[in-house]
């Protein structure tokens, strides 16, 4: 791959389609208002046709995004010619994720594209050749996602669990993802636990979780579907859970003024 250029080019040159992630609007203004007050700081990634007209952006959607709505018509760009599909897409992928202003449903969608992009690059050699038992074919992908991993966390300082669950996510499927992320439910660890789930009972989660009003969990909903009633929880047990819950992270000296109020000794 031939080292990139730097230059400033017209948006208009550029194509924007095919992005791996939606824009945030609320992500463009904030960029929009750093731009405004320190200038560009960071280039967009972007390659040069192969019929050498215009340019396809790696990365940088919203920086672009972020110029046109200040109506300026050129952006900062770093330049790469004779670049591969596969490189270009690994470029966008791991610099946004190196990035990181992924929320969790987001940086699921980049790993798990990494991952195909990375088995398609490095396929195992595949010993014995007509060897295709369950076992057989269960160990190689559970070596090539152990490769994949190592590799990934090298390369980009994320954790080993971090990837491996976001492989899981990314397993939900595309417009069950959309859903969740356009009501904002996008903590990992939720996440995670509804992938664990085969996808209608995912969808019949879904359905609860994000009722209006409601306060469920994906565990809370899934034990709800089944039909798993939850413990009865007296009041007296649920007021002293949360004065425990206020005495665990209450420092020293408020301890002490606290027992002292109530006359009772430390």
């Amino acid at each position: 791959m031939k080292s990139p250029e730097y230059k400033d080019l017209f948006i208009a040159e550029i194509d924007c389609a095919g992005r791996l992630r939606g824009l945030s609007a609320a992500h463009v203004e904030a960029l929009a208002h750093s731009i405004e007050e320190h200038g560009q700081q960071t280039p967009v990634l972007v390659r040069k046709n192969d019929n050498g007209q215009g340019f396809k952006l790696m990365a940088g959607a919203h920086r672009v995004k972020a110029m046109l709505s200040m109506e300026r018509q050129m952006v900062s760009a770093k330049i790469y010619s004779n670049i591969s599909d596969t490189e270009a897409r690994l470029l966008e992928i791991d610099e946004n994720l190196i990035r990181h202003e992924l929320n969790a449903l987001d940086r699921a969608v980049f790993l798990a594209e990494r991952k195909a992009i990375y088995e398609g690059m490095y396929p195992l050699t595949q010993n014995g050749g007509d060897r295709k038992s369950e076992e057989y074919k269960n160990q190689n992908e559970r070596f090539t996602f152990c490769s994949f991993s190592a590799d990934t966390s090298q390369k980009l300082g994320l954790s080993k669990r971090t990837i491996e669950r976001a492989v899981c996510i990314a397993s939900i499927r595309s417009d069950l993802r959309k859903r969740l992320s356009d009501a904002r439910y996008i903590k990992e660890g939720e996440l995670y636990n509804l992938s664990l789930h085969n996808p209608d009972r995912q969808i019949q989660i879904i359905d609860l979780i994000l009722c209006p009003d409601s306060r469920l969990n994906v565990k809370a909903a899934a034990d709800q579907i089944k039909g798993n009633k939850p413990p009865t929880i007296s009041e007296e047990d649920r007021q002293y859970s949360k004065l425990m819950e206020v005495w665990g992270r209450t420092k020293t000296p408020a301890r002490k003024r606290f027992l002292n109020e109530i006359g009772a000794s430390s």
